[in-house]
C-alpha cells in the first residue's frame, strides 16, 4: 500500500511517504509554512506509482490526515486538492476510530 500519512499536530505538520509499506521519509514542516507543505506533498506525490489497470495515470496512493488542528486540516485538504487534484481522508471524519 501507499500512503501519504500526514499528522497535524498544534505546532507542526509531519509528512510521510510509505511505499508498499515501506517508510521513504517523514518531514516536519511548520504549519505556517503553507508553500513548503505544498512542495513536500507534490514531491511526495510524485513518488507514488501509477496504477497498473490505470488509463487516466491516476496514482496508486491515498493520503491519510490525522489533526488536532482543524483551520490546518482544511489548508492541507485544499493544497491537496489544488496541487494534486486528490481527496485526503481525514481520520475520525472518513476512516473511523476503533
Amino acid at each position: 500500500m501507499n500512503i501519504i500519512a500526514i499528522d497535524i499536530g498544534n505546532t507542526n505538520i509531519r509528512i510521510g511517504l510509505f511505499l508498499d509499506g515501506e517508510e521513504q521519509f517523514i518531514r516536519s514542516i511548520g504549519g505556517d509554512s503553507p508553500e513548503t507543505i505544498a512542495q513536500c506533498l507534490v514531491e511526495a506525490w510524485e513518488q507514488v506509482p501509477v496504477a497498473v489497470a490505470s488509463r487516466q495515470a491516476q496514482r496508486d496512493g491515498v493520503i491519510v490526515i490525522s489533526s488536532v488542528k482543524p483551520v490546518w486540516t482544511q489548508m492541507v485538504e485544499t493544497l491537496a486538492e489544488q496541487r494534486l487534484g486528490e481527496k485526503c481522508l481525514v481520520i475520525g471524519r472518513d476512516i473511523p476510530l476503533p
